[in-house]
């Protein structure tokens, strides 16, 4: 049977299990994802055992925003670069009770782009000061000589070299140095970040705070992608059902996959370049919708959200007095529409109206300003 007539098949077998009424699996129910690298950014990947688990039938593969990858018990995944990836399998679970339920497990994946089988080369980078702004680079790896390797450098300002031992001359600036060695069959890439003044900078100049949510069915990995310019820090998640982590990367599943829930996280990073620690906060909507908002906060309590059912905002005040004016700003700046609020009236903006993009959402009134970030997908 061709790929296509198997995804086909195993596609309506799917639909034919959920069309006779299978139940999902209690939470409780836990079937562990096993990875194992086949070659570079490749992993075969298998589904339990489980414990309380008889057998289990799988149905389709997902991993990231990837959607349906592959139907099949024991896929081979290959990953478009190296990163902590969301992979999620579904199908149908026989307990040790003889039930039958429906079952979707999800796991963390480190994708590497080493392959198999190459010894770690514990590669990392030295740099020394030749004059004010020229560095001399070296790379050190733990394996084999350093003549045994070839080199590429990326000096993180647009400038490579194909030197073993190259030097440099930079602008003032934080910059990413990475070097690739490759030694026969293998390949290692190592990066770390160079601040050359000047001193006590502004968190601006250092630190682009930046957040990414994905989800498969109920469950999703939430990502720490800010620019921190190598200094330490940290990342609290508030996942709004409740439950909070800590992490650059993890994982959640929610209790179901509804649009209202919402993503905080609260990042800090600090370095001796910046004048003081620097700190974020930013929200998203844990499920993508066509209308995404994030509040900005501000000296009173203002609001907004995307209905449910219909593509409209809701906004408004937690003041119960006095007025509220309102402007929606497009990315340029332009107003996009306006209005007032009454006391606790709700206002209200039709998604048919905006294009495509970002908006600022903004309310002012005697108690102080607020704003919200609006995105139309």
């Amino acid at each position: 049977m061709s790929p296509a007539r198997t995804a086909l098949f195993l596609s309506l077998l799917s639909a034919a299990i959920r069309s006779v009424g299978q139940s999902p699996c209690p939470d409780s129910l836990v079937l562990p994802i096993i990875s194992q690298q086949v070659g570079p950014l490749e992993y075969a990947v298998q589904a339990g055992p489980g414990q309380h688990i008889d057998s289990f039938v799988a149905t389709q593969w997902e991993y990231a925003d990837q959607g349906p990858v592959y139907n099949g018990l024991q896929p081979t995944i290959l990953f478009p670069e190296e990163g902590t990836y969301l992979v999620c399998v579904s199908g149908m679970v026989t307990t040790d009770q003889q039930s039958n339920c429906e079952l979707t497990a999800c796991d963390l994946v480190v994708a590497s782009a080493v392959a198999p089988g190459c010894a770690d080369a514990g590669l990392d980078i030295t740099a020394e000061p030749q004059s004010q702004q020229v560095l001399w680079f070296q790379a050190h790896s733990s394996i084999g000589t350093a003549s045994a390797f070839t080199y590429f450098w990326d000096f993180g300002d647009g400038n490579t070299s194909t030197l073993q031992d190259p030097t440099h001359t930079f602008a003032p600036g934080a910059y990413r140095i990475c070097v690739t060695a490759t030694l026969e069959q293998c390949v290692y890439t190592t990066c770390e970040w160079l601040y050359l003044g000047p001193g006590s900078q502004p968190c601006s100049a250092l630190f682009e705070p930046g957040i990414r949510v994905e989800s498969i069915g109920r469950t999703i990995a939430a990502y720490n992608t800010s620019h921190t310019s190598g200094m330490i820090g940290g990342t609290t998640w508030d996942l709004g059902d409740g439950n909070s982590a800590s992490g650059e990367v993890i994982m959640h599943t929610y209790a179901s996959a509804d649009p209202w829930y919402t993503v905080c996280a609260d990042l800090w990073v600090h370095g001796a370049a910046v004048v003081d620690t620097c700190t974020a906060e930013l929200c998203t909507q844990a499920f993508e919708a066509s209308l995404g908002v994030s509040d900005d906060r501000g000296s009173f309590l203002g609001w907004v959200r995307p209905t449910l059912f219909s593509e409209e905002l809701l906004f408004g005040s937690e003041q119960a007095a006095g007025r509220t004016s309102w402007w929606l700003l497009d990315v340029a700046g332009r107003v996009v529409s306006a209005g007032s609020l009454s006391g606790s009236e709700q206002g209200r903006i039709r998604g048919s109206i905006l294009a495509p993009g970002p908006y600022i959402l903004h309310l002012v009134n005697d108690q102080g300003r607020w704003s919200g970030r609006v995105l139309k997908r």
